[in-house]
């Protein structure tokens, strides 16, 4: 009898596993693909800077902007928030529970890595959601980093407070290209053949370098806003992408960044259609 009822909690157990593994993948697919999306679009509007051509921000909220404004936008913004959502949930999933495709001795970091990002991809599901129902949402570009950096400048410890920030996220960029150049990855690829394996890993290498060193560079403005003593030197992408245009390269390293995040794009969709999840 008891040997019965215990069989049946294990059979109920590893359905319930079942189960949620299935959810999680069907999640992590469908949050990687609107990341695809997402990222894809972002790097549209780098090359439309690139080559002079932008007339509004480059950044996440730009590139939900961009969509809004096509034949059926809010029905394709409303698509790409569930996806934002579902990208979200499935990070959170793994922060509490953790992947069942890690290996290594870094389960930790992952796990910090993927609260991290659920808890961003949500706040931003909820912005895509209000500018679908027809709200203007935030107003992306450079403002909301201006402003965070000033009011918390205003405290006796807001200085150093931000400078320690932005030392942080130098070092997290850092961190995050050294993964991606060392081959370490968010997912596990199924058995595919060697030759779409190399494709994707070049993908993710370039890819993932890219947003790792426009982190970084993100990092950079925030120090010297801290040793300026001045919150306008903090940045977000848009201002990034826009100090980059006037360095000495110019527009090629633009062209340069945008073909990063176009990598990176591709690389989400790839992973997004041969993830081990």
């Amino acid at each position: 009898m008891t040997s019965t009822a215990t069989a049946r909690r294990g059979a109920r157990r590893s359905a319930t596993r079942a189960a949620r593994s299935v959810w999680m993948a069907r999640l992590g697919r469908l949050g990687l693909g609107a990341r695809g999306v997402l990222y894809i679009l972002l790097a549209y509007l780098a090359a439309k800077v690139a080559f002079g051509q932008s007339n509004g921000t480059t950044d996440k909220q730009g590139a939900l902007q961009t969509v809004v404004r096509q034949p059926s936008g809010h029905i394709l913004l409303a698509g790409l928030a569930v996806g934002f959502g579902a990208y979200a949930v499935w990070k959170l999933m793994i922060a509490a529970m953790g992947g069942a495709t890690w290996a290594g001795s870094d389960k930790t970091s992952k796990r910090v890595i993927a609260l991290a990002s659920g808890v961003s991809y949500g706040f931003f599901c909820a912005s895509t959601i209000a500018l679908a129902l027809g709200s203007s949402g935030s107003a992306g570009g450079d403002q909301s980093p201006v402003d965070l950096t000033s009011r918390i400048m205003a405290h006796s410890f807001g200085r150093a407070m931000v400078g320690l920030f932005g030392a942080a996220v130098v070092v997290t960029g850092a961190a995050l290209a050294w993964r991606a150049l060392s081959g370490k990855r968010e997912v596990t690829l199924r058995l595919v053949s060697r030759s779409v394996r190399r494709r994707i890993d070049t993908l993710a290498k370039v890819g993932l370098t890219a947003r790792a060193l426009i982190i970084a560079a993100a990092g950079v403005f925030v120090l010297q806003a801290a040793l300026a003593f001045d919150p306008n030197k903090a940045k977000g992408l848009d201002g990034i992408l826009k100090a980059f245009a006037h360095t000495p390269m110019g527009p090629w390293l633009l062209v340069l960044v945008a073909g990063g995040v176009l990598a990176f794009g591709v690389y989400s969709l790839a992973a997004a259609r041969y993830a081990e999840m």
